[in-house]
């Protein structure tokens, strides 16, 4: 499913991407391999939750914790997690194994690559907990943590309703 989103959409979620960035210039922000990586993650992360909610009808989760990062809970009625990769070919969901939440119900993988089309949303597919759980672990790069891995083909299609 695509979802397009409005340039009055983009403008909220970079006005949160900048709240978000100004706690991690206070707490840090977790690397990998030493690299610090740039505020465009939390942006690229907020498109995919917002168009999950969008098409859903949900409340994407807007919490700034000032202590540490997010719960992983991204769309807060519904208890599911958000994963967005920038890989539109071949995209799959990555979830870290040492931030896995017992409480997510599953989680929903979108592609978007600002580069591309910055208003352009691709919700790929969902996973229920359970199927992630038993999904294959790698490390994808260097210095990088242990992750759940599905590839498009193991998630079920995305539909303009809520999942059960």
């Amino acid at each position: 499913m695509i979802v397009t989103l409005k340039n009055s959409e983009l403008k909220y979620l970079l006005d949160l991407t900048k709240k978000r960035n100004a706690k991690k210039a206070r707490f840090g922000a977790m690397t990998y391999g030493g690299k610090q990586g740039s505020g465009m993650a939390h942006f690229i992360g907020l498109v995919g939750e917002y168009a999950v909610a969008k098409s859903i009808g949900a409340e994407v989760d807007t919490r700034i914790f000032e202590d540490h990062g997010d719960d992983g809970i991204d769309l807060l009625e519904e208890k599911w997690g958000v994963k967005t990769t920038t890989y539109l070919n071949d995209p799959y969901l990555r979830v870290e194994v040492h931030h896995f939440n017992e409480e997510i119900k599953g989680y929903v993988l979108c592609a978007y690559n600002p580069r591309q089309d910055l208003r352009r949303v691709e919700i790929v597919g969902w996973a229920l907990r359970e199927e992630v759980r038993k999904a294959k672990q790698a490390t994808l790069r260097r210095g990088g943590p242990l992750n759940y891995i599905m590839k498009k083909e193991q998630l079920v299609e995305w539909q303009n309703d809520k999942v059960t």
